[in-house]
């Protein structure tokens, strides 16, 4: 299976790879976190071969076609706050505004479109 199938979601202290065109789980690995906060919010970062999960303080670097985790580096010394991915292909905070600027224009158009269609008796 290629990896461009893939979509990539960071959840529940795990990292879960879908295939786009069915949903179906092809890989999940559980973040193990060697700090004291739980790894709930798992911040992801897709690139080339291998995806980065930022959780619970701790970045990971997992193999994108089987989920193995190739490293991580515990980022001693930063505490536990959320990350921000960025390289040479954008940032996660670029694509989220992006997104987010999306799902806007999407809400105000279903608003305009919901006005015009209703009539005052």
């Amino acid at each position: 299976m290629n990896i461009r199938d893939h979509i990539y979601l960071g959840v529940k202290s795990s990292v879960v790879a879908l295939h786009k065109a069915t949903g179906e789980i092809v890989w999940q690995t559980e973040l193990k976190s060697s700090g004291l906060g739980g790894a709930g919010f798992v911040n992801v970062w897709f690139e080339g071969d291998a995806v980065f999960a930022h959780a619970s303080g701790e970045l990971h670097c997992l193999d994108a076609v089987t989920g193995q985790v190739r490293w991580k580096n515990e980022l001693k010394g930063f505490g536990y706050g959320l990350a921000t991915f960025a390289s040479a292909q954008g940032s996660s905070q670029s694509q989220m505004v992006a997104a987010i600027e999306q799902i806007r224009r999407q809400a105000e158009q279903q608003r305009q479109s919901a006005s015009s269609t209703t009539t005052t008796p």
